[in-house]
């Protein structure tokens, strides 16, 4: 308790506390890192996308848990893949995995998210997007507390979850599990459907598949696999069509790779596991920062090409300034046009809305066929 009692003072250390699991709990984040994740995750940007909110475990970097949340970077793109980075978002330092102590960490999130002032456009609303493995604690306390937000599964995780399975609880053999893997999973399959009667017709054809092969399998993805593709993946990729069929948490798992690599493969006491995380993100916020003299490993995207610095100018700077331009950068959302579109009611097609009568270029006299208005 009294090394809980000093990390109060440490810039890394949001807050210290005993959640309701009754076990020590830390929160880690800093106010530019909330601020630049919040606009990539609570606002569209010119494409109408939004950066999903990627939670994960951690394990073996010390004596407690590492829960980590990860965003894409849409500010930035790398220098060789010319693609968004992955960025480290808030940790949580915690000894169990309770649904109570998760609680705790995504209420304090949820209301961090709302307290920190980017613009007066931006809300957190329904539209964000989070998603996870299907860890049980963790992904009812996300729901509870971002009960208005969209939530998505690891296809991943679920698809070795079900080969799990059927290999120890059912005992199928490999050719089997591989043909009723590759019906839920591969292309063509129950992910693929174009809408809701297609996806349950192909749900019913795979059930049967699986109840023909055994009972207890067929009962296992009719009462768990099915729901949780259709609410957790099918779903959400027909209500954001930008969301990709199969939805990974990849982003999540490179990054709990870095930390590893940060702490050399040893779990650390806490002061310093603490001391090399914060190490691990004062890189990335280093690194997006050159991005605005054009150094480093970033190049900034076009919606941010106003807070494009020549070196030259960058060098005279004083550091008051310099810290000035880049706290402005990390807090700037870009505006965004609305297009307004209208969907078909199968929710397939969606396209821009037109004028009501379509005129040739030039044309200003009113067509015949059009009805004529007299004013009162």
């Amino acid at each position: 308790m009294a090394v809980l009692g000093l990390l109060h003072t440490h810039p890394f250390v949001q807050k210290v506390f005993l959640s309701k699991g009754k076990s020590p709990t830390i929160v880690l984040y800093t106010d530019q890192q909330l601020a630049d994740m919040r606009r990539f995750c609570c606002a569209e940007d010119a494409n109408g996308t939004r950066s999903v909110l990627g939670v994960d475990r951690t394990f073996n970097l010390g004596p407690c848990f590492v829960t980590v949340v990860v965003y894409k970077c849409r500010a930035v793109v790398r220098n060789d893949s010319r693609s968004h980075p992955t960025f480290v978002g808030p940790m949580f330092l915690h000894w169990d995995g309770h649904y109570r102590t998760y609680l705790d960490f995504f209420t304090e999130l949820r209301a961090a998210l709302d307290s920190v002032v980017c613009s007066t456009e931006v809300r957190l609303s329904s539209t964000v997007l989070i998603g996870s493995d299907e860890e049980k604690g963790l992904t009812k306390a996300l729901r509870d507390v971002f009960s208005e937000s969209t939530h998505l599964l690891c296809v991943k995780h679920l698809r070795d979850n079900i080969i799990d399975y059927m290999r120890n609880k059912c005992g199928v053999q490999q050719s089997v599990r591989n043909r009723l893997v590759a019906k839920m999973f591969d292309d063509g399959g129950l992910l693929n459907a174009d809408d809701s009667v297609a996806f349950t017709e192909a749900a019913d054809a795979v059930a049967n598949d699986c109840e023909a092969v055994s009972s207890t399998l067929g009962q296992h993805f009719r009462r768990h696999v099915e729901p949780a593709l259709r609410q957790f993946v099918f779903q959400p990729r027909q209500q954001h069509p930008w969301v990709r069929r199969r939805w990974n948490n990849n982003a999540a798992e490179s990054i709990n790779h870095i930390l590893k690599l940060s702490i050399e493969w040893h779990p650390r006491r806490l002061p310093e596991l603490i001391d090399r995380l914060y190490k691990v993100v004062s890189v990335q916020m280093t690194d997006l920062r050159r991005a605005l003299y054009s150094h480093g490993n970033y190049t900034l995207t076009e919606p941010f090409s106003r807070f494009r610095t020549p070196h030259a100018s960058w060098q005279t700077k004083t550091q008051e300034e310099k810290a000035a331009l880049f706290s402005a950068f990390v807090t700037f959302v870009p505006k965004v046009k609305k297009v307004k579109t209208v969907t078909s009611s199968d929710g397939v097609l969606t396209m821009p809305t037109t004028p009501q009568i379509a005129r040739k270029p030039g044309q200003r006299k009113r067509p015949r066929a059009e009805r004529a208005r007299t004013n009162n």
